[in-house]
C-alpha cells in the first residue's frame, strides 16, 4: 500500500512539474500596452478588466481625449481594450504615490505621502 500511495506522489509531482514547467515557458499574451504620460508608478484592475494606473507627471499630458496641466499626480481609467475612460489630476505639489487599488464599487485609493 505504501509503495501505492508513494508511487502516485511520485506521478502527481512530475505532472505538476510539467505543468509548471509548461507555463513558465508561454510568453505573455498581450491584449493591449500603452506609452502613459510621465512617470507610471502602479497600475491595478478590476473585476471586469478595466486597468487603474497611477503616476507622475511634470508638465502638461495627455490622456485620450483629456489633457492634464501642470505638474502632479495623475489617475487613468482603462477599459479592458485599452481605451482610455477617464483620467484625472489627483493631486499636485510635493507627492510621492506608491500604489492603487480598487474595491468592488470603482473606488480607487492611493497610497503614498506628501508636503505642503
Amino acid at each position: 500500500m505504501k509503495i501505492i500511495k508513494n508511487l502516485i506522489f511520485l506521478l502527481v509531482v512530475c505532472i505538476s512539474g510539467k505543468i509548471a514547467l509548461a507555463q513558465q515557458n508561454d510568453p505573455p499574451q498581450w491584449t493591449w500596452a500603452k506609452n502613459v504620460g510621465g512617470s507610471a508608478i502602479s497600475m491595478t484592475s478590476d473585476s471586469i478588466g478595466n486597468s487603474y494606473v497611477v503616476g507622475l507627471h511634470s508638465s502638461n499630458v495627455t490622456f485620450g481625449s483629456t489633457t492634464l496641466a501642470g505638474s502632479g499626480v495623475y489617475v487613468v481609467k482603462y477599459d479592458s481594450t485599452g481605451a482610455v475612460l477617464w483620467a484625472r489630476q489627483a493631486a499636485t505639489g510635493l507627492v510621492d504615490p506608491k500604489d492603487i487599488a480598487v474595491d468592488a464599487l470603482g473606488d480607487y485609493y492611493i497610497t503614498g505621502s506628501f508636503s505642503g
